[in-house]
């Protein structure tokens, strides 16, 4: 329905309030798994910086004491990847575009509305805010794809760091 269908409608109140407390209901899941997405890139990115460092720091001492010895290039690769990984991580953490549960003060403060006696706009309200949640809905999904996917390449990079590790010192 359009807004303008909506408005014309015969509304029933109380479909329009399990339709609106089914779409805010649906907004606050994605916006959980925002938060749940978040704090997984946190903690993957403060293991893979902590592990990073460490290998990088054995590339760089294997290649300190012997740097002809091509000994450390397994382990400079393995921290490339792991860094590689955190950068992701990083990435999914920088600001999305996300819907909000409320509404703004201005769908509400207008003449005929605010003032209204009328309890029947109070349901085309709630209507309007249920079919504005739709666009907040599939903002917040699109957003939480990107993440998704960021840190699922994110991982795929530090499972890959010990393959090359070992791949690479029985090539080297």
């Amino acid at each position: 329905m359009t807004l303008e269908q909506i408005q014309a409608a015969n509304l029933n109140p109380k479909i329009v309030e399990e339709a609106h407390n089914q779409a805010e209901k649906r907004l606050l899941d994605v916006l959980e798994t925002k938060k749940n997405h978040e704090q997984k890139a946190f903690i993957l990115l403060n293991a893979y910086l902590t592990l990073a460092l460490a290998i990088l720091g054995v590339a760089g001492s294997i290649y300190k004491s012997v740097p002809s010895d091509n000994q450390w290039i397994p382990f400079f690769i393995a921290g490339i990847l792991l860094i590689t990984g955190s950068v992701l991580f990083s990435i999914s953490l920088t600001d999305k575009n996300y819907g909000s549960v409320g509404s703004n003060p201005d769908m509400w403060l207008n003449q005929g509305t605010i003032d209204s006696t009328n309890e029947q706009h109070l349901y085309v309200m709630l209507a309007y805010i249920t079919f504005h949640y739709q666009n907040r809905i599939d903002v917040s999904i699109k957003s939480n794809d990107a993440k998704t996917k960021l840190i699922r390449f994110g991982m795929y990079a530090g499972i890959f760091a010990p393959i090359a590790l070992t791949i690479s010192y029985f090539c080297i």
